[in-house]
C-alpha cells in the first residue's frame, strides 16, 4: 500500500504468513486499517508487516489483539516516521512470540516513528524482542517483559531503548513469571508513570540496564509503587557509564524469597530515591557503588528491614557516594552490612547499625580516604547487635554522640587496627556512652612493632560514660614483654603499651611458657651451654 491518500481497509483480521510467507508494506503515507492482526501464525509460517515513511499508518480497531509471531516467525517494523495505533490512545492487546515454538520481533526506528497500545507483552511464551531506536516513541499502559515461565533457556522477552528513543509507559515488569531484560543505553530514554518490577513473581528473572550519558530511566510515582527490583523473583538493575536511574520510593528483595541487586558504576553513573529506600525489604539485596557511581536516598535508608531479610551495601573507589538524607538503618531487624572501601564515601543524618532487638548490623571503613560522614547521632548496637570496624586509615566523621550498646538488649562492638599512622581516633563531638554489653577489638598490621610506654587514643569526647565490658587485644604483638592497659577518662578512652615482668623460664622472651622454651633448655643442656643456668655456681 504506497502513497497518500492509499488505502487498505478490512473490517476483519489481517493475517500475514498464516501457514507460510508472506509481507506487507505501506510506505510514503499509505494507511492499513483492520481489527485483529496475526503475523507468523502456524509452526514454520512467516509473517512481515512493514510500516515506513512519514504519514503512513497501520491502524487497528479498540481492544483488539495484536500478535507477531502466534506459533511461527512474527516482524513488525515501524520506520522513518511510520505509525502503529488505534483511533482511540492506548487501547489493544500486542502480543510478542505467543507459543514456545515462535519468534516475534517489533522494531520502531527514526524519529516521528510511533507505535501505541494498552498491553504490550515481549515474550509471552517465546522468543521476543522489541526495539525503539533513534528518536521514536512506544507508548504503552502496562509493558510486560518475559512473561510466561519457560523449560528453554531461548525463550525470554528483550526490550531495548537506544539513540534517542522513547518508553512511555504506566507500568512495566521486567521478569513477570518468566525471564525478560530491558536495555536502555546511548541516550534512550524510559519514562515510567506508576511502577518498574524487576523479577516479579516467585521464579522470574528480570535484568535492566541504564548505560550512556544522557541515558535516563524515570519513574515518576504519581501513584504506584515506584522502583521494585527482585519483587517476588530475582531481578538486577545495572547503572553505568553516567546512566540515570530516579524514582519516589525504591525497595530491593520485596519478597521472603526475592533477591534484588542494583550495581552503580562510573563517573555520574547516579541512582536516586527522593523519598525512601529500603535494602532487602523481606527478602535479600545486594549495591554496589563504584567508580565514581553515586546513589542518593531522600529519605529513610534502611538495610535488612525484616528478620528474615539480609542486606549488603559496598562503596569502593574514589568518588563513590552512598547518601541519605534521612535515617540510615544498618540490620533494622534483619542483617545488614556496609562496606566503604577504597576511599569510598558514606554520608547520613542519625546512624544505627544494629536497629531493633534480634537484628545485626555491621559498618566496615577500610583503606585511606574511606569515609563515614554522620550529621546526627550514631549507635552501635541500638537496641540489636551492632559492629563498627576501622582499618587501614578509614575514618569516621562525628557531629552529635556516640552510644555502644544503647539499649539492655543491645551489643555493641568496636574494633579498630593499629598501623604505622597509629590507630585511627574516634573524635566525638558530644557524649560518647558506653553501654555493658560493649566490647572492644584492636590488631596490629604486619610490620609495625609498638613501643613500652607507647600511647593509642580509641576516641575522645566532652565526656565520656561507661567502660567496655571486655576487651581483645593484640597477643604481645609478637614482641617480647608487652602488653596492654585500657584507661577510660572524664574524656577519652586510650590504649598503653606496658611491660610484663620477666620470667626466667621464657628462654625465647615470647612472653609465653610453650614448647620453644623447653627446646631452648634442652638445647643449652646437651651442649653444656651456660646460656640458661640458674642456679649456683653459675656458669655450669
Amino acid at each position: 500500500v504506497e502513497d497518500q491518500g492509499s488505502e487498505w481497509n478490512t473490517s476483519g483480521g489481517l493475517t500475514v504468513g498464516g501457514s507460510g510467507s508472506g509481507t506487507a508494506t505501506v510506505l510514503n503515507g499509505g494507511s492499513v486499517r483492520f481489527s485483529l492482526l496475526s503475523l507468523g501464525s502456524q509452526p514454520g509460517s512467516s509473517g512481515i508487516l512493514c510500516v515506513s515513511g512519514l504519514g503512513s499508518e497501520a491502524v487497528f480497531n479498540d481492544n483488539q489483539q495484536l500478535t507477531i509471531g502466534i506459533a511461527g516467525v512474527g516482524n513488525l517494523v515501524v520506520s522513518d516516521g511510520g505509525s502503529f495505533k488505534s483511533p482511540s490512545p492506548m487501547t489493544g492487546l500486542f502480543e510478542i512470540a505467543q507459543a514456545e515454538s515462535s519468534l516475534g520481533t517489533v522494531e520502531v526506528t527514526g524519529a516521528g516513528s510511533i507505535l501505541s497500545t494498552d498491553s504490550f507483552h515481549v515474550g509471552v511464551s517465546g522468543q521476543g524482542s522489541a526495539t525503539a531506536l533513534d528518536g521514536c516513541r512506544i507508548e504503552v499502559d502496562v509493558c510486560r517483559i518475559g512473561e510466561e515461565p519457560s523449560a528453554s533457556q531461548d525463550h525470554f522477552g528483550e526490550f531495548t531503548v537506544g539513540n534517542g528513543g522513547v518508553l512511555e509507559a504506566t507500568v512495566v515488569v521486567v521478569g513477570d513469571k518468566g525471564t525478560g531484560s530491558l536495555i536502555i543505553e546511548q541516550g534512550g530514554m524510559c519514562e515510567i508513570a506508576q511502577s518498574l518490577f524487576v523479577g516479579a513473581d516467585p521464579g522470574s528473572t528480570g535484568s535492566t540496564t541504564v548505560s550512556g550519558a544522557g541515558t535516563m530511566l524515570a519513574i515518576t510515582e504519581d501513584v504506584g509503587v515506584g522502583l521494585r527490583v527482585g519483587s517476588g523473583g530475582q531481578g538486577s538493575l545495572s547503572i553505568t557509564a553516567g546512566g540515570s536511574v530516579t524514582s519516589k520510593t525504591s525497595r530491593l528483595g520485596a519478597a521472603s524469597g526475592s533477591a534484588g541487586v542494583v550495581i552503580v558504576d562510573g563517573p555520574n553513573s547516579t541512582w536516586t530515591s527522593t523519598q525512601s529506600t529500603i535494602l532487602g525489604f523481606s527478602g535479600d539485596s545486594q549495591v554496589t557503588v563504584s567508580d565514581g557511581g553515586t546513589a542518593s536516598s531522600g529519605g529513610q535508608l534502611t538495610l535488612g528491614n525484616t528478620a528474615a531479610s539480609t542486606s549488603q551495601a559496598v562503596v569502593t573507589g574514589s568518588g563513590s557516594h552512598l547518601t541519605t538524607s534521612g535515617l540510615m538503618i544498618i540490620g533494622s531487624s534483619g542483617a545488614g552490612a556496609v562496606n566503604i572501601l577504597d576511599g569510598g564515601g558514606v554520608s547520613t543524618s542519625t546512624l544505627s547499625i544494629g536497629g531493633n532487638a534480634n537484628s545485626t548490623g555491621m559498618l566496615t571503613i577500610d583503606g585511606v580516604g574511606s569515609t563515614m560522614n554522620a550529621s546526627g547521632n550514631v549507635f552501635v548496637g541500638n537496641s540489636g547487635t551492632g559492629h563498627l570496624s576501622i582499618a587501614q586509615g578509614g575514618t569516621i566523621v562525628f557531629s552529635q554522640s556516640l552510644f555502644v550498646a544503647n539499649a539492655a538488649t543491645a551489643q555493641g562492638t568496636l574494633q579498630f587496627d593499629i598501623g604505622p599512622a597509629g590507630l585511627s581516633t574516634l573524635s566525638v563531638p558530644a557524649t560518647m556512652s558506653i553501654g555493658s554489653d560493649s566490647h572492644l577489638i584492636v590488631t596490629i598490621q604486619p610490620g609495625v612493632v609498638p613501643s613500652i610506654g607507647q600511647t593509642y587514643t580509641v576516641a575522645t569526647a566532652s565526656s565520656v560514660n561507661g567502660t567496655f565490658g571486655d576487651a581483645v587485644l593484640p597477643d604481645n604483638a609478637g614482641v617480647a614483654q608487652l602488653s596492654w592497659d585500657i584507661h577510660s577518662s572524664a574524656t577519652e578512652v586510650t590504649l598503653e603499651v606496658i611491660g610484663v615482668e620477666h620470667c626466667d623460664v621464657d628462654y625465647t622472651n615470647y612472653g609465653l611458657l610453650d614448647c620453644s622454651d623447653v627446646i631452648a633448655f634442652l638445647t643449652a643442656l646437651v651442649t653444656c651451654s651456660s646460656e640458661h643456668d640458674l642456679t649456683r655456681p653459675y656458669g655450669t
